[in-house]
């Protein structure tokens, strides 16, 4: 049943994504969730105030969800919602606002990236690094003086992320090409 929804889903992709809203409020969580991800897949922009309150609900679960399907419609809208969410008490909630935030990629969101490079936990210093990987040459500049003057955690992270970025901008080398 998952393949034929999703196969109806390709196939009516612009107008799936406002047929799925209404499953936002539907008393199964497990429904929500699965319309939260459909949304942020199709990309559906409608979605977004919904998604948002929902950010800013509290259930931890579908906070998350919504934050991640967020950082992939890529609303500006979605950003202050993103920023209050980095404070969140629940590590996986301040590691999908970190990646939305990276899937955003501007460079203005770099400051509100930075504390968490000093988080307690080492998936959001991790979330952190690598959203601002994505931040253009702000971001890389910030993670190059965290890697330099940072704590120690701040500094693994950044080079975690530094080395991402390394790594991706090397053309890779088929053997046999020669």
């Amino acid at each position: 049943s998952s393949i034929s929804i999703a196969r109806i889903i390709s196939e009516h992709k612009n107008e799936s994504g406002p047929q799925v809203l209404p499953l936002l409020r539907h008393t199964d969580v497990s429904v929500r969730l699965f319309a939260i991800r459909i949304l942020g897949v199709l990309k559906t922009i409608e979605a977004v105030p919904s998604l948002i309150t929902i950010a800013e609900s509290g259930k931890t679960a579908e906070a998350r969800e919504a934050l991640l399907a967020l950082g992939r419609i890529g609303d500006e809208r979605a950003v202050e919602p993103c920023y209050s969410s980095l404070s969140n008490p629940n590590a996986g909630v301040r590691i999908a606002a970190a990646t939305a935030l990276g899937a955003y990629g501007a460079p203005q969101v770099v400051g509100n990236l930075l504390p968490l490079l000093e988080d307690v936990v080492s998936d959001v210093r991790l979330a952190s690094a690598q959203a601002l990987s994505k931040c253009g040459a702000e971001g890389s500049s910030a993670l190059e003086t965290a890697f330099l003057t940072g704590s120690l955690k701040a500094s693994k992270a950044a080079r975690h992320a530094l080395d991402d970025i390394e790594l991706s901008s090397v053309t890779p080398i088929v053997i046999g090409d020669y």
